[in-house]
């Protein structure tokens, strides 16, 4: 991935205001463009759906029967990567084929034990994952932890080696900066997004607060510009690459917002889930980072 220096700085008058899309799912998260199908994905954890919008805004299910499915990516073949939080069997890290065959890419922690709820994912370029696993309440199991969860690396090789690279207060959303070199993870219980250097080996290191202060950041997203959308308790923070505050987007959910990323034929289309409700941001002056990477897929 890299960074384009054109696109232009992004200003609080540059975001307009959230539209309300669609009510009562059970928890709404994991909003991911498809490229190849021209349609905007998100995840119903608890009614183990993945939904798909059209370009006319209907809603429909692209996946059901999931293993209570969080965050999705796509890899740079067009595969999708799921995080199943995975009811009381724990969690895995699963890939959709060509075929549609579901393979398991991980479902055990370093030490040969079942992961907890593996929640958000994201894939570099070259395969190389990276997902939070905290133990969160959902489908049916009701167990949770305050204490430190990892933070894990699924190297790019098959069979892939799990190998901890941390420890948050629930990690939850994990992105990439544009040129890859920066990985933000946000620790739900912490009330921070941290930020860490990547290595060519992916290794992570010097971990630094990027953000602080918040109340229940989640999962969040990019544009192509590198500036940062974290989702919270009342709405959707945006930061500049350097970590100065842009904007904070109000909304009236009741639980907060899970997540976000951006689609639409131009890219500037923001999608947001908050928990039972979905939202959209039209005509973003900057168009999402993943949007601008999955170009490069090759649709069969």
């Amino acid at each position: 991935m890299v960074m384009n220096d054109t696109w232009p700085t992004l200003t609080p008058e540059t975001i307009g205001e959230p539209m309300r899309l669609g009510n009562n799912y059970s928890l709404a998260e994991g909003p991911l463009w498809d490229h190849c199908g021209k349609q905007m994905l998100f995840t119903d954890v608890e009614t183990k759906t993945i939904h798909k919008i059209a370009a006319d805004g209907t809603v429909g299910v692209h996946r059901m029967d999931t293993n209570y499915v969080n965050g999705i990516a796509f890899d740079m073949q067009g595969r999708l990567l799921m995080a199943e939080m995975g009811g009381r069997s724990g969690g895995r890290i699963t890939r959709v084929e060509k075929d549609g065959t579901v393979k398991v890419l991980a479902d055990k922690d370093p030490s040969g034990g079942a992961l907890n709820t593996a929640d958000d994912l994201i894939v570099r370029s070259d395969g190389t994952i990276f997902f939070s696993d905290p133990i969160i309440p959902h489908g049916n199991s009701t167990a949770v932890s305050l204490t430190g969860k990892p933070l894990y690396r699924l190297t790019k090789d098959e069979p892939g080696m799990v190998i901890e690279e941390d420890q948050l207060q629930m990690p939850n959303g994990v992105d990439f900066s544009p040129d890859e070199k920066i990985l933000y993870v946000s620790a739900f219980l912490g009330g921070q997004v941290f930020k860490y250097n990547v290595a060519a080996d992916g290794k992570l290191s010097g971990r630094q607060a990027f953000i602080s202060g918040l109340t229940n950041p989640d999962s969040m997203c990019l544009d192509a510009a590198g500036n940062l959308y974290v989702g919270v308790s009342q709405g959707l923070i945006v930061t500049a690459p350097d970590g100065k505050r842009i904007k904070f987007i109000r909304m009236t959910t009741n639980n907060g917002v899970t997540n976000c990323n951006f689609g639409g034929e131009d890219g500037k289309t923001l999608y947001i889930t908050a928990w039972a409700s979905l939202w959209k941001i039209d005509k973003m002056p900057i168009p999402g980072l993943d949007w601008t990477v999955h170009k490069r897929i090759t649709c069969n």
